[in-house]
């Protein structure tokens, strides 16, 4: 292979690692979600199974993550080499093909795997739960909207009773769509339809306690009305006798 062309490949590769790991910094500084999909927007969020992806997005998936395991760990043997590099080269040993490996070299390489172990591992877990507590969030705020929009149509059933049915169809239409696209979880919507059905149950009993006399087949609401009534009839009754 020419020098230039094996040059300007070996740059490129360079160039590809170091675009990887800085947009993988700036992700992570910006808790962005991780590399692979955790359990909690899976099950949440609707979000798609590792194994459920298609082969290309899991080989991308797979090699953006080399990359920057491979980037992590040549920068930081870099930096460990260079906090070493006092240490004499006569320091260190044969290994089992008869080659020299410096005390520094091996340390660089050691402080460097585990450095990079470290170092993504705490960045995915820290980006995890920063994800989950904005999913958490997004979804609380969800729940308060919809918790408004509730009770300004419980408002306008009170103040327009004929129109309850209306109202009450188009709320149930919103939690169910608001639940099947995981804006809110299910818990919360299942406190959105008890408080519908205790509203339908408060109504029924407003209703109920609001009837007429006639409505009641022609009772008197007082007992002792009803009492005099009779005893008028009585009376009439044994003047006419």
């Amino acid at each position: 292979m020419p020098a230039p062309v094996k040059y300007a490949l070996l740059s490129a590769i360079d160039l590809v690692i170091i675009g990887v790991l800085v947009h993988y910094l700036l992700a992570r500084l910006r808790w962005y979600t991780p590399v692979f999909t955790p359990p909690y927007q899976r099950y949440w969020h609707g979000g798609s199974n590792f194994r459920d992806l298609s082969y290309f997005d899991r080989l991308k998936r797979i090699s953006y993550f080399a990359l920057v395991v491979v980037g992590t760990f040549i920068c930081l043997h870099g930096a460990f080499d260079l906090l070493f590099s006092w240490m004499p080269h006569r320091w260190g040993s044969y290994d089992e093909d008869g080659e020299w490996l410096s005390t520094a070299s091996y340390l660089s390489g050691l402080f460097a795997f585990f450095g990079a172990v470290a170092l993504i591992g705490g960045l995915e877990a820290m980006a995890e739960k920063v994800s989950e507590l904005q999913l958490r969030q997004s979804k609380s705020k969800a729940f308060n909207e919809l918790l408004k929009r509730e009770v300004a149509h419980f408002g306008s059933i009170l103040t327009w009773p004929e129109t309850a049915a209306d109202h009450l169809a188009k709320l149930e239409q919103e939690i169910e769509q608001a639940q099947r696209s995981g804006a809110v979880c299910l818990d919360d919507a299942r406190i959105c339809d008890d408080l519908i059905s205790i509203f339908r149950l408060a109504m029924k009993e407003k209703q109920a306690t609001s009837k007429s006399p006639q409505e009641k087949g022609d009772r008197p609401a007082n007992p002792l009305l009803g009492k005099v009534a009779r005893l008028k009839r009585n009376n009439g009754d044994n003047e006419r006798g």
